[in-house]
């Protein structure tokens, strides 16, 4: 059974949001990078991989329902923060975007009683929820150790063994 238009379009909108998503985490590499926190450069650079996955994952979907994928150009992401914490305060506004966006894409798959779209996002699903709480976690360290050096150093070096 081929895919709706109405929905092939909605999860081509998604891969592109996705290689959004890739293109923000390796901005957010590339800033930290500058601050010599090369921890945090890495799991940026691992959530920019694993976005470019996703989108991969929904595009192969697409296509395997015999629908067409209709790529955009893709936004410029921000470059600079004013701080390590703010950096993590987008990433998790990002993640709960993503997260409205994937709730609203299964809810008109349901509607639309596509249940192969539907079991498909179930997997986007329970990445998000995992994303949200990845992230979560971080700024609530980097909340916790402030303004401290040491603290931001030690959590780069956890954060380097992504």
């Amino acid at each position: 059974m081929s895919l709706r238009e109405r929905i092939q379009d909605a999860l081509s909108e998604q891969i592109n949001e996705e290689l959004f998503s890739a293109y923000l985490y390796l901005s957010m590499a590339i800033y930290f990078h500058g601050l010599s926190l090369n921890g945090f450069a890495h799991w940026m650079e691992k959530q920019s991989e694993e976005d470019i996955g996703h989108a991969m994952r929904l595009y192969r979907f697409v296509l395997g329902r015999n629908g067409t994928v209709k790529l955009r150009g893709v936004e410029q992401p921000l470059l600079r923060w004013e701080s390590p914490a703010h950096v993590f305060e987008d990433a998790l506004k990002h993640e709960l975007k993503i997260t409205d966006r994937i709730s609203r894409l299964y809810e008109m798959a349901s509607g639309e009683k596509d249940y192969a779209t539907v079991v498909e996002l179930q997997y986007f699903i329970t990445e998000q929820s995992e994303e949200e709480s990845s992230v979560r976690s971080v700024l609530e360290r980097l909340r916790m150790a402030g303004t401290s050096s040491q603290g931001l150093v030690f959590i780069d070096g956890e954060m380097s063994r992504r």
